[in-house]
Order: C-alpha cells, then structure tokens, then sequence
C-alpha cells in the first residue's frame, strides 16, 4: 500500500499492473490458508468495492476506477475490518480537503490511494476492536 501510495501522489495513478495482480494474490491465499473466512474475504472485497464504484458512478472526476479496485484488494486483505479502512480514509481524506480549501481558497484534487493506504494500516493495528466495540453499541 505504501508503494501504491507514493505511486498516486506522483502520478496520480494505482496500476492495474500492480494492484490487480495483488488482489488475485491475496484473495488466493486467504482462500487457502483461512477457508473458514472465505465469506468474509469475498464479501469484504465486493462490498469494498461495490462502494467505491457507486462513488465512481455518481461523480467519475472524484473516484478513479484504481481506487475501486483497491478497494477490492483491501477487502480481500482484511475481510470485515475493510469497514474501518475506508472509513477512516473518508473522514483523513475530507480533513486533508478542508485544510487544502481553507489555504488555498479554491477547490483542488487529492489522491485517494494515500488515504486508503492510511485506512488499511488503522484497520491492520486497530480494525477488529474498533469494529467489535462499533457493532456492542448497535
């Protein structure tokens, strides 16, 4: 992620050389290793990117289709946690769109991969206990 991350700040791009192969990758070896989870995984990426394409659909200029698909990806990788991930980078990507209207004045494109791969490592070292003490108060 960190690799996609920098490649997004610089050239405003998340290679489907990259990220397609990562996904079919870690997909499989969820399949294999964690059966038990298999629902989880496939429906984490599908949900993950079934959101991220209706934002694509409903505006194209502010969601590229590479941050959908590694939306899949990260649902791949984290299964229900991916909740947490994209989360997390809605609310760090619209406090970062915040800070670049209120110095520059104007309106202006962020890269979407940095904050995703900031939601990814909150849902890596904090996913599963934030998602448990979100679904207790429900």
């Amino acid at each position: 992620m960190a690799v996609l991350a920098v490649i997004d700040v610089r050239r405003r791009i998340l290679p489907n050389r990259i990220v397609v192969p990562a996904t079919a990758a870690v997909l499989t070896a969820q399949l294999v290793f964690f059966p038990e989870h298999a629902l989880a995984w496939v429906l984490g990426a599908l949900l993950a990117g079934l959101c991220l394409l209706l934002l694509h659909v409903a505006y194209p200029p502010g969601m590229g289709m590479g941050d959908v698909k590694v939306a899949l990806l990260l649902g791949a990788a984290l299964g229900a946690a991916v909740a947490v991930a994209l989360v997390t980078a809605v609310v760090a990507s619209a406090l970062a769109a915040v800070v670049v209207l209120a110095r520059s004045g104007r309106r202006a494109t962020l890269p979407f991969g940095p904050f995703l791969a900031l939601g990814a490592a909150v849902a890596v070292f904090a996913g599963e206990p934030l998602l448990h003490a979100y679904l207790s108060t429900i």
